[in-house]
């Protein structure tokens, strides 16, 4: 309504924005030093809130084009969550069962061995069901965290030197995609919504979900002001405006900027 979006596009937003990116709060809480609790909640947070997103987000892009009744929105959350979980479950606990066998191989194969099984993960979770495979790859990476095997560090230096080149290609690629007339539309409405999310909703949803937590007052605020969007959300927004534009649904463009 602030902006005068259908509101069809307004609820496909309103499911993006819901993500924190772990690709961005990872850096932050490991610059700025807070305390372990703190650290830990914003970074569980970012991840399971990117695939909770890119399910929200798929569902809703299903309502606006297929017109999903209201069972068939919980059957189409459910399924994505059972795969996810299913998949990403099977794959983590894979891997793990061959690194813990006590077969020498060198690091150099445990990194291709992880790949793989990173790639296979997420293919394979998206041939079940479409839009599960973040989730999928989320499980599995809590998975591959939690438990201790051989190479463990090798696959975690390698992972973030991996990360660190994919996530500045795609930010370099999203941004060229963007177009300046875009932004200009949206003007200073846009700008109030983006404060609007960050000085109120944000932290009135962090002080509500966490009202009978242990959580200080001043450790509340700094999660509530630390709720950075990340790539996933930037990448699937573009995707589903794509897809928006080709049917000819208004207010697809609007999610780029």
């Amino acid at each position: 309504m602030l902006i005068g979006v259908p509101l069809q596009i307004a609820a496909l937003f309103g499911a993006l924005v819901t993500a924190t990116g772990p690709s961005v709060v990872g850096p932050i809480v490991r610059n700025i030093r807070v305390c372990h609790k703190v650290g830990k909640i914003l970074e569980l947070e970012s991840v399971l809130n990117d695939a909770a997103s890119v399910i929200l987000t798929a569902m809703v892009f299903e309502w606006i084009t297929v017109e999903l009744s209201r069972i068939g929105a919980v059957v189409f959350i459910l399924q994505r969550l059972g795969i996810g979980l299913f998949v990403g479950s099977l794959s983590g606990f894979t891997l793990r069962w061959f690194f813990t066998r006590g077969i020498s191989i060198s690091k150099q194969t445990a990194r291709l061995v992880t790949l793989t099984s990173v790639f296979a993960c997420y293919v394979l979770s998206e041939l079940i069901g479409n839009e599960s495979g973040i989730l999928a790859l989320a499980v599995f990476g809590i998975i591959i965290g939690t438990f201790e095997y051989p190479y463990k560090e090798t696959i975690k230096e390698f992972n973030g030197n991996l990360v660190t080149l994919m996530i500045s290609l795609i930010f370099i690629l999203l941004a060229a995609m963007l177009k300046f007339g875009y932004i200009m539309e949206i003007g200073v409405k846009g700008v109030a919504l983006v404060i609007l999310i960050a000085l109120l909703v944000r932290p009135v949803s962090v002080f509500v979900s966490m009202w009978k937590s242990k959580i200080r007052t001043n450790e509340k605020l700094f999660i509530s002001f630390v709720g950075p969007r990340g790539v996933v959300p930037a990448s699937i927004a573009t995707y589903f405006a794509i897809k928006l534009d080709e049917m000819g649904i208004m207010g697809g463009k609007l999610l780029w900027a």
